[in-house]
């Protein structure tokens, strides 16, 4: 696609019409004629700079607060879930008491 200046863009009804195309004229790769080594350098350099101490401390700061969520998640994961496992113990218990129960029976011939 080809940049031309806007006093040499055609007019149609009075608009311009930037819709053309030369094809003996190659458009510049970024606004200000830059060549391919510019893009290059401008893209690679966020990149290649040592990382600013101010990108640690959000790093730092989000990686707290990350791991308070994780431990509120947890503690409200032990809250719901104690229950549960406090009632399958206590279910567990009284199965083994009637089980105990029903083989002394077996075995002194009781009922």
């Amino acid at each position: 696609m080809t940049v031309l200046p806007i006093d040499q863009l055609p007019r149609f009804d009075g608009e311009v019409d930037n819709t053309l195309e030369v094809p003996g004229k190659r458009a510049p790769l970024v606004l200000g004629n830059k060549n391919f080594a510019d893009v290059t350098d401008t893209v690679t350099s966020i990149t290649l700079h040592k990382t600013p101490r101010a990108w640690y401390v959000a790093f730092v700061l989000a990686l707290g607060r990350h791991v308070l969520i994780l431990g509120r998640t947890a503690r409200r994961f032990q809250a719901e879930v104690s229950p549960i496992a406090e009632e399958i113990a206590r279910e567990g218990a009284r199965a083994s008491e009637h089980a105990d129960r029903l083989g002394r029976t077996r075995r002194t011939g009781r009922s």
